[in-house]
């Protein structure tokens, strides 16, 4: 009969805490390039059409051929920071002023893309709770055999509970 070795508190531990690692360094991975230009992008395209309507009352074409002027009067003190965004786009279009971020964006780190992301911590969500499973079945095993065992701190509720309706 072949002998299969119990796999060990301490083991199922430390597989729990490398898989909590690698969740974390996915979760706080930079985002993907093509994320951020979609977020640029959307932003500019708000801010184009919320500033639309404003941008022709902005404007003025004095009658002595000076050019056109844009009036812009400020409703705060004279050292606020005015947020251009919404004028910019309207005048040059969302997609000038996306490609010029675009020599910021690709200077970032690249990530992984959303549906990539999505399926990784699929993945490692699947594998920690096997291994949280293992983990409490073996406290509750050492439990029932009168051993005191501390769960970590922040054990699945979910999981504690399931195996010990499943017992």
């Amino acid at each position: 009969m072949p002998h299969t070795k119990k796999p060990s508190l301490g083991f199922v531990r430390a597989d729990i805490e490398s898989l909590q690692a690698e969740r974390d360094a996915i979760v706080g991975a930079p985002l993907a390039h093509e994320t951020i230009r979609a977020a640029v992008l959307a932003t500019l395209t708000r801010a184009a059409a919320d500033f639309g309507p404003t941008l022709s009352r902005m404007l003025r074409f004095p009658d002595r051929g000076e050019g056109i002027r844009l009036h812009a009067p400020l409703k705060t003190a004279p050292t606020s920071v005015a947020d251009v965004t919404g004028l910019l786009a309207a005048v040059f279009g969302p997609d000038v002023i996306a490609a010029a971020f675009d020599r910021y964006v690709v200077a970032l780190s690249d990530g992984p893309t959303e549906a990539d992301r999505g399926r990784q911590l699929a993945a490692i969500d699947e594998d920690l709770a096997a291994a949280e499973e293992i983990e409490e079945t073996l406290v509750e095993v050492a439990e029932a055999s009168g051993e005191t065992v501390a769960r970590r701190g922040d054990a699945n509720p979910a999981v504690v509970l399931r195996v010990k309706a499943s017992l």
